[in-house]
């Protein structure tokens, strides 16, 4: 297994999640989930890359948030 992603990768997906969470409260949820999608869409790749299921568990989270 390679190594887990670093402190500053976490961090930039954080910060795009409190992002997308202030858009959908301001009424903008189309740009939220639209940023939502994009976070799962990286740690989809992210988990395929360092072969870590509990982030494919995380992003598959985030997939059936934007599902519903």
């Amino acid at each position: 297994m390679a190594a887990i992603p670093d402190k500053a990768f976490i961090q930039t997906l954080s910060n795009s999640l409190d992002e997308a969470i202030r858009l959908v409260a301001d009424d903008r949820e189309a740009e939220g989930y639209e940023l939502i999608k994009h976070i799962a869409d990286t740690l989809l790749v992210t988990a395929v890359f360092y072969e870590d299921s509990e982030l494919f568990a995380t992003a598959r989270e985030f997939y059936q948030l934007i599902d519903r």
